[in-house]
């Protein structure tokens, strides 16, 4: 992959929308039909007041994505990410953390939540060495439980976040 780039999906109606909810599907192994994932998304997204969906796009298609929305005045939640597997470790996931923490504290947020079952140590290392502070646990059908985080948006250094991926 020469370089990837990170590109907001504008609505749920857009190709990009599908694509992610696609990639989603591929990468957690999903087999509910695609119209039921997508119209759950849409229908979960439909009652938010502020969304964003972030897609990654390296070698002229989509390799990974972030989708967060509003909690609150101050808080933003990231819901659903993840890196298509051919495309893993070329730091895809760090720029769409990078870029979705910077879009959030240009739109005022003051922190963001997030939730990672057990299973998926990668996220949880990842959202760990971003600034993110695990504030609880909660159960999860998968896995038995899934951990809470928290990153105070304050301690972001937006200037030095990456850009590009590589």
């Amino acid at each position: 992959m020469q370089r990837c780039s990170i590109v907001e999906c504008p609505d749920t109606s857009a190709p990009l929308f599908e694509q992610a909810v696609s990639l989603f599907q591929l990468i957690f192994g999903l087999q509910r039909p695609f119209c039921d994932e997508a119209e759950r998304w849409r229908s979960i997204l439909g009652k938010q007041k502020r969304w964003l969906l972030l897609c990654a796009i390296g070698d002229g298609r989509m390799v990974g994505f972030k989708l967060g929305y509003e909690l609150s005045d101050t808080d933003f939640y990231s819901w659903l990410g993840g890196v298509h597997p051919d495309y893993r470790r070329h730091g895809i996931a760090t720029l769409l953390l990078a870029t979705q923490h910077r879009w959030c504290q240009e739109h005022g947020y003051s922190a963001i939540v997030t939730k990672t079952s057990a299973r998926w140590d990668a996220m949880l290392r990842l959202n760990c060495h971003a600034g993110f502070a695990v504030i609880g646990t909660e159960p999860d059908r998968y896995s038995g439980f899934r951990y809470i985080l928290r990153r105070q948006l304050a301690q972001c250094a937006s200037r030095n976040a990456p850009t590009s991926a590589a």
